[in-house]
């Protein structure tokens, strides 16, 4: 196998996509989600680009963005159900074609640029992991007392804020819900799949 990659590599114009042996990002994707089960698919999305840019050589601004647009193409063919994939995927583009817009700074400064997105994407990745927690903190209070909370389907933040609001009523100002908790019908939910499929 070694021969065939030295073969592609004269013709290749010096970018290290996704497809190259060294990095799956279809594999990376899935052992993130299966590391952390609370991790949602968008964060992983973003979490797995980020990890395919600081494994790439990419040397300048379109091979970045070629890698970024082979990966996320990769991910969303082979994921059943990309539209959540999609949220975080559109959004670190958006980032990361702001980002190389900006103006130069100089010679070499896209050694900069590139570690300023590698830096700044995993801060965003650490920053939406921690936010479920944020939300929680800050939307149990609106869960008052008597009140009767109405879900449709299930949100791993909506979960977070009910728990959080469930936790917070212990003592003397104890705070009691009730959830109604609303499930698609299975035969809905299979059209749906059906409907929503790649």
């Amino acid at each position: 196998m070694a021969p065939a990659i030295l073969e592609t590599e004269p013709t290749s114009t010096g970018s290290n996509d996704a497809s190259t042996p060294e990095f799956d990002i279809v594999s990376t994707y899935r052992r993130l989600l299966a590391e952390d089960p609370e991790l949602t698919m968008p964060v992983a999305a973003i979490e797995s680009l980020v990890e395919a840019l600081s494994a790439s050589s990419a040397s300048t601004i379109s091979e970045t963005l070629d890698l970024l647009n082979k990966s996320t193409a990769k991910l969303k063919v082979a994921i059943p159900n990309p539209i959540s994939l999609s949220a975080g995927t559109d959004l670190f583009q958006r980032y990361l074609v702001t980002t190389l817009n900006r103006p130069a700074a100089g010679p070499g400064s896209f050694d900069a640029i590139r570690n300023h997105l590698l830096n700044n994407g995993r801060l965003f990745v650490e920053r939406a992991k921690e936010s479920r927690e944020k939300i929680a903190s800050f939307g149990r209070h609106f869960v008052r007392d008597g009140a009767t909370v109405l879900t449709n389907g299930g949100s791993r933040v909506v979960g977070a804020l009910l728990r959080s609001a469930a936790e917070a009523s212990g003592g003397r100002s104890s705070t009691r819900f009730r959830v109604i908790y609303v499930i698609p019908h299975p035969v809905e939910l299979s059209a749906r799949s059906r409907n929503l499929g790649p």
